[in-house]
């Protein structure tokens, strides 16, 4: 699928470069709108610090425009990490952006 580019999309990709944070996501789009003039698109993501080694896939299980995302973290403790992260959420800030 060929999409201009979303400026949050963006926004939240050069912040995640910055802070060295890893964004995960699905392949395959995790919401098909009804409406005809709507494209699917993905909507969950994660972004992670110190987890490298996560597969993320789609589930067509509900009956509904909004399909179930299932992230496996796999953990590997033989391998040393860049980052000892520590982040605190600023949820206030963050439903306004």
């Amino acid at each position: 699928m060929n999409r201009p580019n979303n400026p949050l999309g963006t926004a939240l990709f050069n912040y995640a470069r910055a802070k060295g944070l890893v964004i995960s996501a699905p392949s395959d789009p995790t919401i098909i709108p009804a409406q005809q003039n709507r494209v699917p698109t993905i909507i969950d993501l994660s972004l992670s610090c110190g987890l490298n080694n996560i597969s993320v896939e789609t589930r067509c299980e509900l009956s509904s425009d909004h399909n179930p995302v299932h992230f496996v973290v796999n953990f590997n403790f033989n391998s040393s990490h860049r980052h000892n992260c520590k982040t605190i959420t600023n949820w206030i800030k963050f439903q306004y952006i």
